[in-house]
């Protein structure tokens, strides 16, 4: 509305006009915030998934999990891209008197693994064939 038709409503129109503005301005500035809000939280859980499915966590959501120390009893390279490969380590562990097997891919930051070295897995203990790897113990 312009301040010339402003000018011509009448003073009763224009207050109630001017009340009815500003409510409609204080529901706007709250739906906007609701939306922030909502669009913070979508973020929110869309990382927390992708971190979760990028650690290999995402399948011990909501489950019982312990650690264990397991032997890298198998270490194979496999060339990535020419002159550079990545090693692939198969270990065991034992728990409750039962060996469980897992893999996982030797990353560069690690550094390369031999057999028989020691590494911290994670697992479930409902399933302990469901584990990953954690982190290398310094000594055997």
């Amino acid at each position: 509305m312009s301040k010339t038709e402003m000018s011509k409503m009448p003073k009763e129109d224009y207050n109630n006009w001017k009340k009815s503005y500003l409510i409609n301005r204080k529901a706007k500035k709250f739906n906007r915030f609701k939306t922030f809000i909502l669009a913070v939280l979508i973020v929110f859980s869309i990382t927390a998934v992708l971190y979760y499915w990028n650690t290999g966590e995402l399948q011990f959501l909501g489950k019982a999990t312990d650690f264990a120390k397991a032997k890298i009893i198998e270490v194979k390279d496999y060339p990535t891209t020419p002159g550079y490969f990545k090693q692939l380590a198969t270990y065991e562990f034992t728990v409750e008197n039962k060996m469980y097997k897992g893999e996982f891919v030797v990353e560069r930051k690690i550094g390369l693994r031999e057999e028989g070295e020691y590494v911290k897995v994670k697992y479930s203990t409902a399933n302990p064939e469901q584990s990953i790897f954690v982190a290398v113990y310094k000594s055997k």
